[in-house]
């Protein structure tokens, strides 16, 4: 049998080279998996963190209808950004009959700040005041109403502050932040109102 000089002979030497570079081959195969598995990791989490960015954007372009049920609203209930501060009927009684607190005979006030679009009018009649009508979406989704509230407008509270703010502008397109947002809501006409905090 063959020898080297160190005592080992040529098929054990063959033999040490096999498994040295079969030892090598797994090692290089396991560590590449280990990284093509952190890269698929890293990918995965990229593109989850970006569905969720997508989400979150799109939630704020489109926010969700903001509606509350008058029997079951109370003071210190989130509804949007705003928080309510007082439930009460708008109509206690009428021509003696008591009347019930419900969706269509409701007076209730919120804190908090919201930046809304619309058209600023000087309205006259049944309704009179300085107001914000044609509410564009998605500003009119951001207001607090009860079930089946179509309304688009509101007349603002603070009217001194309003002239002076918008002076001229009567007629036209207006983004403005509100806040003290009075909800009512009786089967005759009625309208909401709030607080000019800044036109934008």
């Amino acid at each position: 049998m063959l020898r080297t000089k160190n005592g080992f002979t040529v098929i054990g030497t063959v033999l040490v080279v096999v498994a040295v570079a079969v030892l090598g081959f797994a090692g290089g195969t396991w560590w590449q998996a280990n990284q093509d598995s952190q890269t698929f990791i890293r990918e995965q989490s990229g593109t989850d963190n970006e569905n969720k960015d997508e989400k979150n954007e799109k939630e704020k372009e489109e926010p969700a209808p903001i509606v509350f049920k008058a029997t079951e609203l109370e003071p210190g209930d989130k509804v949007g950004t705003m928080e309510a501060v007082s439930v009460e009927k708008f109509r206690e009684e009428v021509q003696g009959e008591q009347q019930e607190l419900r969706d269509d005979n409701v007076s209730a006030k919120f804190n908090g700040e919201v930046s809304v679009k619309g058209t600023y009018v000087k309205r006259s009649g049944v309704i009179e005041g300085l107001c914000l009508e044609d509410l564009a979406d998605p500003a009119k989704d951001r207001l607090p109403r009860t079930e089946g509230d179509k309304r688009d407008h509101f007349c603002f509270d603070n009217e001194s502050e309003v002239e002076s703010k918008l002076s001229g502008q009567e007629g036209q397109e207006v983004t403005v932040t509100i806040g003290d947002f009075h909800y009512k809501s009786y089967p005759s006409e009625v309208v909401n109102s709030a607080r000019l905090v800044e036109v934008e």
